[in-house]
């Protein structure tokens, strides 16, 4: 991922007027996953760009022959399994986002680039942030004016494809097909006391808030620190007379940024979850299938 590159939200009209008001729409990565019941998601899951069969995978297998759990479904089934790959059925799935399309500057042209023709599927209207770390600025000041406790995170959506085994940040990958949305998600989960917690240090211990509610946050009027404009100019690479922007990175010698800071926050937290429960998923002649949910311990002596 350049540095150097804008976030925008690519949305309609109505929802691109309420955006610039400051009006942050967020719903829970449930909502564009398989978890759950994927006959009520027909519209996310099947319209080729917004859902994500994918989403929340914490692990991918080159073939079924790298997995005894995967390899004898193979056997009883008499068919070769492709796909093979462990959905995190732990806390995921109620990170609340905000996906952004990153619009990256060629260094060379000193153009952005244009974005894939597939993005104009996603709204009438592109509204660029030209001033991200301010935005983060107004975002988290929301966040903390409505949770007491929370994890927030931000990070660039990395794809990933099925060429070797290796564990993946599930909150962070998308399948190598919708590589072209060059997503920067923004995500955060709200904390409760946990009951259940004993120890010295019971009293401060945390767990993650387990609903799928879309929640709308109130950032105050956008209009400074963004420009909006119809998606046809944006795809087009149009930019208004006099348009300038702030980076959302530092480049050296200044400090990090805030967007910086809390992009490596987040990679550390990331490098440290671990799915506590997974649900094994595999595509035979194109069609996925998913079995029973399991501790991640008890796939592990399986495989």
């Amino acid at each position: 991922m350049n540095r150097h590159f804008i976030p925008v939200k690519i949305t309609n009209k109505i929802y691109s007027d309420r955006f610039v008001k400051g009006e942050i729409f967020m719903r829970a990565l449930h909502e564009f996953g398989s978890w759950g019941d994927i006959s009520e998601k027909d519209d996310v899951l099947k319209n080729d760009y917004r859902g994500d069969l994918y989403s929340g995978v914490t692990a991918v297998f080159k073939s079924a022959d790298e997995c005894r759990y995967f390899k004898k479904i193979e056997e009883e089934r008499g068919t070769d399994l492709q796909n093979c790959c462990l959905i995190d059925e732990s806390d995921i799935q109620y990170f609340k986002i905000l996906s952004l399309y990153c619009s990256e500057l060629d260094e060379e042209t000193q153009r952005f680039r244009k974005p894939d023709s597939r993005m104009a599927s996603f709204g009438d209207t592109a509204i660029l942030i030209i001033d991200f770390c301010e935005f983060m600025e107004r975002y988290a000041k929301a966040l903390f004016a409505k949770y007491g406790s929370l994890i927030t995170m931000v990070d660039q959506v990395q794809p990933f494809d099925f060429s070797h085994t290796r564990w993946l940040n599930p909150l962070y990958c998308k399948h190598e097909s919708q590589a072209y949305q060059n997503e920067l998600r923004l995500a955060f989960g709200a904390l409760e006391a946990n009951p259940f917690t004993i120890g010295f240090d019971a009293n401060e211990a945390n767990s993650m808030v387990l609903n799928y509610d879309p929640v709308i946050l109130q950032l105050g009027n956008l209009s400074d620190i963004t420009v909006e404009m119809p998606i046809g100019e944006f795809m087009a690479g149009y930019l208004p007379p006099g348009f300038r922007c702030r980076w959302p990175s530092n480049d050296p010698p200044r400090g990090p940024s805030n967007f910086d800071g809390v992009r490596t926050w987040t990679r550390e937290q990331m490098l440290k979850y671990h799915s506590i429960h997974v649900r094994p998923a595999y595509t035979i002649d194109g069609e996925t299938h998913y079995n029973e949910c399991m501790p991640l311990a008890e796939f592990i002596k399986q495989c």
